[in-house]
């Protein structure tokens, strides 16, 4: 689903891929240790906002590891078109 777009602008992407139960499961876990750092507990988009920069950011080697790893997500055979936060 997308947001209506202007003239000449492309539309904005709202929904992705839901996350299945083990990525739920780390996004709770890693939620829950950063809880722990800094005393007050994030929001799960928070969180995955925060790997996405962090993805961004990825010096050579570890992106190639991220590449792989999205290959491996890419064969889960999970439903596409629903929030991946499930909301």
């Amino acid at each position: 689903m997308a947001t209506s777009k202007s003239q000449g602008e492309q539309p904005t992407p709202r929904r992705a891929r839901t996350l299945g139960p083990d990525g739920e499961a780390m996004l709770a876990e890693l939620a829950q240790e950063v809880a722990a750092i800094r005393g007050k507990a994030p929001s799960r988009s928070a969180v995955f906002r925060a790997l996405l920069r962090l993805a961004r950011d990825f010096d050579g080697a570890l992106l190639h590891r991220l590449v792989g790893l999205i290959e491996i997500e890419g064969t889960a055979g999970e439903p596409e078109g629903q929030d991946i936060l499930g909301h």
